[in-house]
């Protein structure tokens, strides 16, 4: 056997022996050409030097389909073929979320401004976001993070003013709200003094300076209509604003004023529905023929059945010693509420024994 043919054996066998370290499957390539022999050896000597060799995956691949072929790294590691990385999608803002934007922008402003006031325009505490990305769903969260980073580099990691709110879960408005509150808190600590603050400072409703149960209290009256007027300039307006709602809804709510008919004072607060205008006339029939009587303001009654002939607005009412007829648009009974009561048909049981019973037929 020629020198040639001896190298290229010696190095078959240094292939397959690094082939079975690696636990790599060894490719086999067929040739017609002969081996070297001392006739070809010029041939085979300027053929050009053999290349990495090349490995296949050794894993199942679809039907129809060929196996990936793959070079070994210098590491002797396999890559894989680069998988396509999903593109992150924006979520967009609900309308809670972005109902909260104007007060969330206010808000950073003054959390900014408060921070360079009490730590320098420098310096941030570490952790410290600094979002106002308003198309983020989470920026309130950031804001709060950070006021919370803020109050904890000022007084310490355990230490916050009487009142804070602190983190509570809610929708976006009432988190801005618990913000709001807690930065004002934090404020008057820097300051060292209420009411006082940096130039350039926007500030926002004072009513978030008040208690929640204060605040949610009065969101609900003056859904209703319902307003007070509460001077802000004084130093304690958040327990005159609690003192002048718990006030009217103890007056009007729990203990609502009594009808008086004849010196005699009814109470009728444990109702769901009361008399709130002069024109709520009761009748014994759903024909709206037997007048009554005309039902005093105040007076509570419970709906019962409607009448469901055609275009008629009667409606079934029951309260302390009645039991009549009403048209339906002349209390705070909805179009929606009224199509939800029963047929009461002909057998009603009306009856009339109150004080007013008899009273406003002329």
């Amino acid at each position: 056997m020629s020198r040639h043919a001896r190298i290229l054996m010696i190095i078959a066998l240094l292939i397959g022996v690094w082939a079975l370290a690696t636990r790599m499957p060894l490719i086999v390539v067929a040739q017609e050409e002969p081996l070297p022999t001392a006739e070809n050896s010029q041939q085979f000597a300027t053929l050009p030097p053999v290349d990495t060799p090349v490995f296949i995956l050794d894993t199942p691949t679809p039907e129809g389909t060929l196996p990936v072929e793959l070079a070994p790294t210098d590491a002797g590691q396999i890559l894989q073929p680069e998988q396509p990385q999903a593109q992150p999608t924006a979520i967009p803002l609900g309308v809670e979320q972005s109902e909260a934007i104007p007060s969330l922008i206010v808000a950073r402003a003054d959390l900014e401004l408060l921070a360079t006031t009490a730590i320098g325009s420098e310096q941030r505490p570490l952790g410290w976001s600094g979002s106002i990305d308003v198309t983020d769903p989470q920026l309130p969260l950031w804001i709060r993070l950070d006021l919370e980073t803020l109050a904890g580099a000022i007084l310490g990691v355990d230490q916050r003013p009487g009142g804070w709110f602190g983190v509570v879960p809610s929708i976006p408005l009432a988190v801005v709200r618990d913000i709001r509150h807690d930065l004002e808190l934090l404020a008057d600590v820097v300051i060292g003094a209420q009411g006082l603050r940096p130039a350039g400072w926007n500030g926002d409703d004072p009513m978030m300076r008040c208690s929640r149960a204060t605040q949610s209290l009065f969101t609900l009256l003056q859904s209703r209509g319902i307003t007070f007027e509460v001077d802000f300039t004084q130093p304690n307006y958040c327990t005159t604003a609690d003192n002048a709602a718990s006030l009217y809804v103890e007056r009007n709510i729990l203990q609502p004023p009594p009808a008086v008919i004849a010196g005699v004072a009814i109470n009728q607060g444990r109702y769901a529905y009361q008399v709130d205008n002069p024109f709520v006339v009761a009748f014994l029939d759903r024909k709206a023929r037997s007048k009554i009587g005309v039902l005093p303001i105040g007076t509570g009654f419970e709906a019962i059945g409607r009448s469901t002939v055609e275009f008629s607005n009667m409606m079934l009412v029951r309260g302390d010693n009645f039991q009549v007829f009403l048209d339906y648009t002349t209390t705070q009974i909805t179009n929606e509420q009224f199509s939800l009561l029963p047929d009461i048909g002909d057998a009603t049981g009306t009856n009339c024994q109150a004080v007013w019973c008899g009273v406003g037929l002329d």
